[in-house]
């Protein structure tokens, strides 16, 4: 175990066997590259709150010829119960990415990969919506002017099951 208690960080393992087309030799590599890889399709095909990992989003490069281990289930269990995400290699299904764990230690929602990447997503929207409302008079005009621009925002990742429901407050008790 690494130490490290962060939802923004996660670890994976075993290394990958690669075809070096420099040497033609194979070489194995931190998955790190595989990992990077799942996270951008995911967010091409689907949406950064869906688990980069999996059947679906959680296949290696066609370069990666095998993991450097080949994990029982109890193995896998063992790595996933400590922070530490899978790669399966499966004679039946190949090379994947079998978990979406962050480094977070205390069990929430913040521990998986998909609801950092949520929730970074909604920052991100969020704050850009609502630059052009900083230095405004901070009164109704301006509350109901920033509901406007961000329920929709939410609405919007709600329908394509990113959150199950939402609400925004935005009055005096916390303004």
């Amino acid at each position: 175990v690494t130490g490290i208690d962060t939802s923004y960080a996660a670890t994976y393992w075993p290394w990958v066997q690669v075809a070096d087309v420099n040497t033609s030799r194979y070489v194995y590599l931190p998955p790190t590259f595989a990992v990077v890889r799942s996270i951008a399709f995911t967010d091409n095909k689907y949406q950064s709150w869906y688990a980069p990992a999996g059947f679906l989003r959680g296949s290696v490069p066609s370069n990666v010829t095998r993991a450097d281990v080949r994990l029982s289930k109890a193995q896998r269990d063992v790595l996933y119960a400590n922070r530490i995400n899978p790669i399966v290699d499966s004679t039946q299904n190949g090379i994947m990415i079998w978990g979406q764990k962050t480094l977070q230690t205390k069990e929430r929602a913040l521990d998986r990969i998909n609801v950092r990447r949520l929730l970074l997503r909604i920052e991100r929207l969020v704050a850009a919506a609502s630059i052009a409302l900083v230095f405004e008079p901070n009164d109704q005009t301006l509350r109901d002017q920033f509901l406007a621009k961000v329920e929709p925002i939410l609405l919007q990742i709600q329908n394509q099951r990113g959150i199950s429901g939402f609400k925004v407050t935005m009055d005096s008790s916390n303004n």
